[in-house]
This record gives structure tokens, sequence and C-alpha cells, in this order.
């Protein structure tokens, strides 16, 4: 405590800012305004390396992004992670989704070289990892880009607490063996994952039957990993004979230049702060009106300004000499690939909406049976007598109630215990609101959601569906 040092050192245990540095494992970018910056982090495990020269990096693996839209949304994310705390942005990033061999994975590998590469998979991780292991990765990468491969990989109970806790760039609450709290590690990055399936799908096909929620599909936006020109991932094979060679040289590039993109984007950007902040700012002002169309959903504008900022990173580092493409590259092509996300996803409702809908939707296609006849008439003309006497009710051991036909449609009318089935998860009262909104419910008098029905002298409140729910266009 007596010794009086002549230098100070900062340790730090993650990349990213600090002190107006943007601290690598194997440099510190930047000038800097204190104490010189030592990393303490795990540095074989990051795969921040450098190869090859960026002058190749440009040529060889960003040269092919012009024409194919969803190689330069990928190379846009992979310089966003540097640009979200300054923009006072959220983490999270793209799931690129799609069939074996059509190259998502290719994406991956060209993203990635922008920070490094040199392990067997690139800059690249699998999702095959412990929770507290994908949080280190991410606090190892913090303010700079994560990969993930192969999202099917990981136990689809585990999947939407992995998307959520990535993006929200905290890990798990721990206590040390006194009991007291340790401090929690912190991160903000840019997440690019791949696999097979979607998020919500690999969510739904777990045992628990679990149901994907929109704030996770809105952290990890999915994307199919096919352009619709029956190769692949690709649009433009750039003079090259088959997607597979495309692919194969993309690679090969990959492995040889990688590492020296990131910095430099980080270095051009740090020599004029300022200007390159309002010029993000501008563009990603400009992308959210440009795809802006009325009746937009919250969570539509929400994935409208993620595109945006993926958008402003591509275009800045256009900017900056790193990637070579001609301006607007970049902001063209998540336009394009935003617009295809939203007729996805749906963009006049919220999701959560959309699932209502959908689910109320799918009980009456797939148990059609369990809601029996509202006329006695109409029992009599359309169904042959029940052999176990049990004229006029659901042909089910099961009720979820009846179906009235009119003239002009059909009426589902639903009684409590159909009902409460029907909207398990969401609320009666709340799903009732969504498909009285949609025009598919009839609602009751005053306050009440079930209208109230007679039958056979008896005065029945029941839940009331139009038939036309069975025509909604849910964007499936």
């Amino acid at each position: 405590m007596e010794v009086e040092a002549a230098r100070r050192l900062v340790l730090v245990g993650a990349t990213g800012w600090c002190d107006g540095r943007f601290v690598l494992p194997r440099q510190s970018v930047g000038p800097g305004r204190g104490e010189d910056v030592i990393f303490t982090g795990e540095t074989g495990a990051l795969h921040y390396r450098r190869a090859g020269s960026l002058d190749a990096w440009r040529t060889t693996v960003a040269a092919f992004a012009p024409g194919n839209d969803l190689l330069v949304l990928a190379l846009s994310l992979g310089f966003l992670g540097p640009l979200l705390r300054p923009l006072e942005l959220e983490g999270g990033g793209v799931h690129f989704r799609g069939s074996s061999s059509c190259g998502k994975t290719t994406l991956a590998y060209a993203a990635g070289s922008i920070w490094g590469g040199g392990g067997p998979l690139g800059f690249r991780q699998t999702w095959r990892a412990t929770a507290n292991a994908r949080e280190m990765v991410a606090y190892g990468h913090n303010d700079g880009l994560d990969v993930f491969d192969e999202l099917a990989l990981v136990a689809p109970e585990e999947a939407g607490a992995a998307a959520y806790s990535l993006s929200s760039g905290q890990s798990k609450a721990r206590s040390r063996a006194d009991g007291s709290l340790r401090r929690r590690s912190e991160w903000r990055v840019a997440i690019l994952s791949t696999g097979e399936i979607g998020l919500a799908d690999h969510i739904r096909s777990g045992k628990r039957g679990e149901r994907p929620m929109a704030g996770q599909e809105l952290r990890l936006l999915d994307i199919a990993a096919d352009a619709g020109q029956r190769l692949g991932v690709w649009e433009d094979l750039h003079g090259l004979p088959g997607p597979a060679a495309l692919s194969d040289a993309l690679k090969a590039a990959s492995g040889k230049n990688f590492g020296l993109a990131g910095p430099a984007f980080v270095d051009a950007f740090i020599a004029r702060r300022g200007d390159a902040l309002s010029a993000a700012k501008a563009l990603i002002a400009d992308f959210v009106r440009t795809v802006a169309r009325d009746g937009d959903s919250g969570q539509a504008q929400r994935a409208a300004h993620r595109f945006a900022a993926i958008a402003a990173a591509g275009e800045m580092a256009t900017v900056f000499g790193v990637t070579g493409w001609p301006p607007m590259t970049a902001f063209e092509a998540a336009v394009r690939l935003y617009h295809r996300w939203a007729a996805n996803f749906g963009r006049d409702r919220s999701h959560e909406a959309s699932a209502i809908i959908r689910r109320v939707k799918n009980i009456i296609e797939s148990t059609v049976a369990n809601f029996a006849p509202w006329d006695e008439f109409e029992a009599e003309a359309s169904q042959e007598p029940s052999r176990a006497g049990r004229d006029e009710q659901a042909r089910s051991m099961i009720c979820w109630g009846y179906r009235a036909k009119f003239t002009s449609g059909v009426e589902y009318r639903f009684n409590g215990a159909g009902w409460e089935h029907a909207t398990q998860g969401f609320g009666q009262k709340e799903a009732a609101k969504v498909l009285f909104e949609a025009g598919f419910l009839e609602r009751g008098d005053r306050d009440h959601w079930a209208k109230k029905h007679k039958r056979k002298g008896q005065s029945l409140r029941l839940w009331t569906v139009k038939g036309s729910i069975l025509e909604a266009d849910l964007g499936d």
C-alpha cells in the first residue's frame, strides 16, 4: 500500500468500449483518454484472430454481397455491435432459417470473418452450450458480434430463455458462498444465428408445448434463408458456375482473410465519431419512414428499427471504405428483406393477436365434432341417429359448445369449458377483445363478452365466434 505507482493500467475482462478505446483481446483501437488497457479475458476461446489483408477481404468476401441481399444483411449486421452502445440500441439480431446446404452457414462464416476466425468453425460458436457458457461467450464479445450455429442444438425448453438472455445483456443473478449477491456480467451484442428450424417453431416443439413470446421473436428476427431464385441464399452468382461454388469460394476466402474489417470500421468510427453518429441516426430515421405503412403494429415498427440499425451499420462501413459497396446497397437490401419479414410476421396486428386468432381457428378446425348442432332440425337432417343415444349432442365425449347454421353463415358458440380451452395461455376476456376487434366475435350486452342465446327455453351465455374466422389470413 505504500508503493507509489508511476503508471496505472486498466484491466478489462470483456471486449468493447472503454474510455474511448475499443478493446479487443490482442489490440486496443483508438487513442483513449486515460490509462492503458489490458484485456484479461479468455483470449483463446473467442477466436479474435487476424489473417490476410483488408483489401483481400474486401475483394474476395464483401465483393460477392451486392446482388445478394441476405449476404449484404449478414455482413451489415457484423458491423452493428460497436454502434449499439453509442446509438443507445438494445442487443439482438437475426436468425437465418433454412434447409441443409442452402448457404446459411456461409452467411455466418462471412459475417464472422469481420472480427476473427481461425478456429474449427471460424468465428462461430454452436448453440450447444450451457446457459452459463452462452452468457460468458456474449460477455467476451461485448459490443461486437456473436455468431451461433444450428439452433436445434439447444433444447426447445431453453431456446426462448436463451434469446432473451443474450439480447437483454445481463447474466443470471448469482450469489457468493456467503449469500451476498455477485456482480452481474453485462454485455451488448449483435447476434447472428442459423438453424434448420425457426425460433418460434423450435420453442413449440418442446415436450411442454410452450408458446413463443413476441418479444423473443423480435429480439431474434426469423429470416428465411431462401432468396427465391432456387439458389438457396443467393440471387447473383457473380459468374461462378453454381450456388455451391459461390458458397465454397466465400468460405475459403473467409478462412484466409479475417479479423481486419471490424477493427478498421471501429478505427474510422472513432476518427469521426460525431459525424458518424449523426449520419447513422439519420439513416435509421430515413429507413423507418421508407418502410412504414398505415396500420403497422408496434411490433412491426420495433422490427423496422432493428432492420434500420443493421442497414445503418452497413452504410457506415461503406462510407468508411471498408466494404467497397456502392452507396445504399445495405439500405436497399434491408428494405426488401424487412418487407419480406413483415409479410410473414404480420404487420397490421400484434403477434399475440394473430396467435389468439390462430389458436381459436385451429380449435374449430381440428375439433369440429366437439360442437353440437344448435338446431334440432339440423341435427335430424345432417346426422344419423346416435348409436350411443346422444342425439343433439356433439359427436365426441368432449363438448366445446354448439354450431349454429344460418343462410348467411355459421357461428361457433363456445361454452365455458370450450372457451377456457380455446384461450388457454391468453386470457378469456383478452382473447374475446382481440376477436371482436378483428370482426370475428359477436359480443354480449353491457359488459359481457359472452352473448346471451336461448335454446329450448333455456337462456345461455356463450362466447360466439363467427364462421368467417376460418377464412382469416394469418400470413401462413
